[in-house]
């Protein structure tokens, strides 16, 4: 029969059934007008083709299946599955990374005041972009792999001390990406020992909106500094933190960026 009678009798488009003609998933002789005639066995083989390809199995593969034994589509299974599981987790765990960023979103919406207090998890981040210090060797190898794993890595800011200790309201800004440990470990990325990391525990923590955070000034971070200032808090390395989300506000496009400052111990309570 021809394709548009033999696509409705088994359902599947004839589109579908061309293709799998051109894979050589079908036998059946062509007429002398070079119309295929199809028959019932094609039915079934394109209907075991159909049945491979349910179980995620690759067009090649369900086409190849044709001709295999039975333990060798076992094996293909058995391969199947053991690719799935291991989406299924990685699609889980980026479900609980977009959930965790879901909760800054929420945070941002909800908080009164530009300065809080939050807890910061272990970080490694590598500001190489405003940089002017010659870079590492490994420092390509290392954001390509950073750059590689988003979201669960973030873009990462940071503020030098010497351009906060310095006379004048201009800051040296730099900007590159960051993981925290936890993303890290549940990656099981290595990171080489020049990359600079901070520590856990409370910060001082402000988030603002900017349009060029290269261009962010002490008044921008004075919210901050007088939190600091406040707690008997001196500065004595640099302010890090995250460009968290861009989008568009009153007709600008705007940079969310969140900016810390570890809490000592000692003052906590202040």
């Amino acid at each position: 029969m021809k394709v548009n009678e033999f696509s409705k009798l088994i359902g599947i488009p004839d589109s579908k059934i061309r293709y799998y003609d051109r894979k050589g998933l079908i036998n059946s002789d062509r007429k002398e007008n070079n119309y295929r005639d199809y028959d019932m066995t094609d039915a079934l083989n394109i209907y075991h083709a159909q049945m491979l390809r349910s179980f995620e199995m690759s067009v090649d593969d369900s086409v190849k299946a044709i001709g295999e034994s039975f333990d060798t589509i076992d094996r293909h299974m058995e391969k199947t599955i053991e690719n799935l599981e291991t989406e299924i987790k990685r699609k889980q765990i980026l479900l609980t990374r977009l959930k965790a960023i879901k909760k800054h979103f929420d945070l941002f919406q909800n908080e009164d005041s530009s300065v809080t207090v939050q807890y910061r998890p272990v970080t490694y981040n590598i500001c190489h972009i405003g940089n002017k210090e010659k870079p590492h060797e490994c420092l390509n190898e290392t954001i390509e792999t950073l750059a590689s794993v988003m979201p669960f890595s973030y873009v990462a800011i940071k503020v030098t001390k010497q351009s906060i200790m310095n006379d004048g309201d201009d800051l040296d800004i730099r900007i590159g990406l960051g993981i925290i440990e936890e993303n890290r470990e549940l990656l099981k990325i290595n990171l080489p020992d020049w990359v600079e990391s901070t520590e856990s525990g409370k910060v001082v923590y402000q988030y603002l909106n900017t349009k060029n955070p290269f261009e962010l000034t002490k008044k921008d971070l004075l919210p901050l500094l007088q939190e600091l200032k406040r707690r008997k808090i001196d500065i004595t390395e640099d302010i890090v933190g995250r460009v968290h989300m861009s989008y568009m506000e009153n007709d600008e496009f705007v940079h969310r960026v969140v900016l810390t400052y570890k809490i000592p111990e000692e003052k906590f309570d202040l």
